[in-house]
């Protein structure tokens, strides 16, 4: 995933980074973020982890069109973050969620749930 953000960086014709570089290097953020997230919940629960990310493809997707449509790169990068920022939150919500009910607790709280 690296390589596709370098990519987008080097060759791109608009100069995203040169334009907008707080929102392509919180993406970049937000995608390590959820790889880092994965990769710490698959260790603890002794599971393998997935060797694609699920936010790769809308990547590559989001790479393909800022190639063919330059004029809308801005808002391709934008479209990205938003779909990002919702996967890992998504995903975060998730693991909460399923924490809490194995734990059969409250989230942010520290009562039990009656049984």
């Amino acid at each position: 995933m690296t390589m596709l953000f370098w990519v987008w960086h080097q060759f791109s014709l608009t100069d995203i980074v040169e334009k907008e570089p707080r929102i392509f290097y919180f993406v970049l953020g937000i995608v390590f973020s959820n790889i880092s997230c994965r990769l710490i919940i698959s260790q603890m629960s002794d599971q393998p982890c997935q060797l694609l990310n699920p936010l790769f493809l809308p990547l590559l997707l989001s790479l393909s069109l800022s190639f063919l449509y330059q004029h809308i790169e801005l808002n391709i990068l934008w479209t990205y973050f938003f779909i990002s920022l919702t996967a890992h939150l998504h995903y975060g919500v998730s693991v909460v969620q399923q924490l809490c009910s194995h734990f059969n607790i409250y989230c942010f709280s520290l009562q039990k749930k009656p049984q």
